[in-house]
């Protein structure tokens, strides 16, 4: 094979998304929640095999935007100051951000409602000091945050060309 086909075998590969849509089981609050992968190669000459990425988790809670449901969207980029586990330490829980306003967000990550087998692949994928593109929202008189979507903002994401 030459090298022309396996850059564009690589490109062809690293561009490649993957979603895992979690099943619906008495562990798992919101059926629609689901983790978004890539595989990617380490670099584009073909030298290199293709690892399995988590880029974004999405669709974590329902949206509510309709008139009474008293909420505020927030979408935008964001980059994380802080995270908190739970007190087991097995699960990421909250992490922390100032949106350009200058108001400060803790956001629940909803990663509880995931199955069992994909709930430690966000613990590592959401960092202090990394940039996200983040739909959060905020509900009540309490202002109760909650995790939408959230997405590696170091990804492309969108068609290949």
């Amino acid at each position: 094979m030459n090298s022309t086909g396996r850059f564009a075998f690589a490109a062809c590969v690293s561009a490649a998304l993957i979603f895992s849509p979690v099943a619906a089981d008495a562990q798992s609050f919101n059926a629609h929640a689901r983790l978004v992968t890539t595989w990617q190669a380490k670099d584009l000459t073909g030298n290199s095999a293709a690892a399995e990425r988590l880029v974004a988790l999405e669709e974590m809670d329902d949206i509510h935007d309709r008139p009474g449901d008293n909420c505020t969207q927030f979408t935008g980029p964001v980059t994380v100051e802080g995270i908190q586990f739970t007190p087991s330490g097995g699960t990421l829980e909250t992490f922390r951000f100032t949106d350009k306003n200058g108001t400060q967000w803790s956001v629940p990550t909803n990663i509880g409602r995931l199955s069992n087998v994909d709930r430690q692949r966000p613990n590592s994928f959401i960092r202090v000091g990394k940039r996200y593109f983040v739909h959060a929202q905020v509900c009540g008189s309490g202002g109760n945050a909650s995790l939408i979507s959230m997405y590696d903002a170091a990804v492309n994401f969108g068609p290949v060309r």
